[in-house]
């Protein structure tokens, strides 16, 4: 309680720093609009956010430039065989890229015994995922690093892994993490999607997910002059709802905490009993209640958020606004999502009365209502909701999972965001704390949306760029060792391996139309699938049958 109550103390001097901030900004703005609106009007407000916060007696400041890793430690030299190491704690979705100076190209491994063939309807996604990646990736670095990928140059190996988190083997060490210690290689892979929280695999290095890298290539595209649809505001052409885009303050606000989303699981291979809510047919909406409340641990975060609606509705009576409104809108079925209110999926839930199911939000409607919650998905993160409510005028309560994304080492729990805990129990008290300290949480919101309205600049998206990508591929490329003459990588790697680690993609990384192709050797040497959609179904029995060497 008393560090609880140092931290509201701390908030009041941000609270008060932030308000100046606004009047400041306000002046700012004023001054650009007299020079036809000067785009670095952003850069300079953060300059001054950074030089309030950095005099400040209280020294508590917006984290704005915090590294994914550490740059002043160098990785570790390694070498293929290390790479290829790597592999031993994923069961899926792992690779290794290789770039072959001679025919300079970049090709992707894989792991034949990984589980390509299963998983069900999610396995084609995280295949498409991995390619996608390789894709993106490999264009990034021939175009971030040209003079390092030149014909006859130096060769490169470099492991990724992609899916919506890290597909490793022992999920027994994840869930008893540090009692039971995870593997680790001592050589560093590149995450493209969300990594575990506590550092049970600290090889493992968070970059953009498989949904945000192709904004890192349109940044590229554009000779780093333009940020892509994703991060900027919608009044210029992007998706981010500011409070300016909103035209409202967060005094006006609808004071409600308002959640739309998607019906799907939750970290399944760690928490393999958590559920959806299950509707008794022939039971009234008093049963639903009693029987969803008796069954909280077992929900999913999303089901537990709708406890928390029903709750609400009952604690306001008709006579208030309920301060909690988290409902199911859609749901995934045969890769695509469907509004759950026209589903029969959900009609039981429906005709019941019972606050389970609502109508989905614009981002326009969602950024009208003061409080938000960017409730974890089947990766544990919100890869675009995140994002998207800290642009907000309204205020974040984070949802705090045993994963995280990249973009989660740029914000400050209590300067950025409300923190609440996986299981949703103290979702009710942060909210209670937020209504009777105003002041406060309207300069957290405020923190929040200026961090957001940083990455939706050309001078804030370069540091993300910079601390996301460059800074940890410059420090592997200057740690791999490549192989020495005259045995060649290929050779290397059927000799160490035998034909456990095959190519299954290639490409020259030059023009993202040109997109890269599965290698195939052995019985369709001429075979392209231009229905992606057709190869991912198709990748594991090809992967074990057709795919191999030249």
């Amino acid at each position: 309680m008393i560090a609880f109550n140092l931290r509201r103390k701390d908030l009041a001097v941000i609270a008060i720093a932030s308000l100046c901030l606004y009047t400041m900004l306000t002046a700012l703005s004023s001054e650009v609009e007299r020079s036809d609106g000067d785009p670095l009007l952003v850069g300079r407000n953060l300059m001054v956010f950074d030089d309030w916060f950095t005099s400040s007696p209280s020294k508590q400041r917006s984290t704005t430039r915090v590294l994914p890793v550490d740059t002043t430690v160098p990785f570790g030299p390694y070498d293929m065989q290390s790479a290829l190491a790597t592999a031993s704690p994923y069961k899926s979705t792992w690779g290794v890229a290789v770039y072959c100076p001679k025919e300079n190209e970049f090709i992707a491994l894989a792991h034949r015994n990984h589980n390509w063939r299963e998983g069900g309807k999610e396995q084609p996604r995280s295949i498409m995922y991995l390619f996608n990646v390789f894709e993106n990736f490999v264009y990034l670095l021939r175009h971030t690093f040209p003079t390092r990928f030149r014909l006859n140059g130096l060769e490169f190996a470099v492991p990724f892994a992609s899916g919506v988190y890290p597909g490793v083997q022992d999920m027994d060490c994840v869930r008893n993490f540090p009692d039971t210690p995870c593997a680790e290689t001592g050589t560093p892979v590149l995450q493209f999607g969300s990594v575990f929280r506590k550092p049970m695999f600290p090889d493992q290095i968070a970059m953009p997910n498989p949904d945000q890298i192709s904004c890192f290539t349109h940044w590229i595209q554009s000779n780093r002059t333009e940020v892509c649809t994703m991060f900027r505001s919608i009044s210029v052409g992007g998706e981010q709802v500011f409070p300016e885009d909103a035209g409202l303050d967060y005094d006006a606000l609808t004071p409600q905490l308002v959640w739309r989303g998607y019906d799907g699981s939750y970290l399944k291979e760690i928490y393999t009993k958590l559920q959806k809510g299950r509707f008794l047919e022939g039971k009234n909406i008093a049963h639903a209640a009693r029987m969803i409340r008796r069954r909280y641990d077992r929900l999913l975060p999303r089901w537990k958020g709708v406890v928390h609606t029903f709750e609400s509705i009952v604690e306001a009576r008709g006579k208030s606004l309920p301060l909690v409104d988290i409902r199911i809108s859609s749901w995934y079925k045969n890769g695509q999502y469907i509004q759950a209110g026209t589903s029969e999926e959900y009609q039981d839930w429906i005709d019941s009365g019972f606050p389970a199911i609502g109508k989905e939000k614009t981002p326009q409607e969602m950024a009208t209502f003061k409080y938000h919650i960017d409730l974890g998905g089947y990766g544990g993160t919100d890869w675009v909701g995140t994002l998207r409510k800290l642009a907000y005028p309204g205020l974040l309560l984070h949802h705090v999972t045993p994963t995280k994304d990249w973009l989660h080492d740029y914000m400050q729990e209590w300067v950025h965001y409300i923190p609440v805990d996986e299981e949703l129990t103290n979702l009710r008290e942060q909210l209670a704390w937020a209504e009777a300290n105003p002041v406060e949480a309207k300069a957290i919101a405020l923190a929040g949306t200026e961090l957001a309205r940083r990455f939706s600049t050309p001078e804030g998206f370069a540091i993300i760029f910079e601390e996301t990508f460059e800074a940890p591929v410059t420090m592997m490329m200057d740690a791999y060792q490549p192989l020495a003459e005259p045995l060649s990588w290929r050779e290397y790697v059927t000799n160490l391996t035998g034909d456990d680690i095959l190519p299954i993609s290639q490409c020259n990384g030059n023009h993202m139309e040109n997109r890269c192709q599965p290698r195939f050797s052995r019985n369709r040497p001429s075979m392209r699938f231009e229905n992606r959609t057709v190869l991912m179904h198709r990748f594991g029995d090809l992967l074990y049958d057709d795919l191999g060497w030249e």
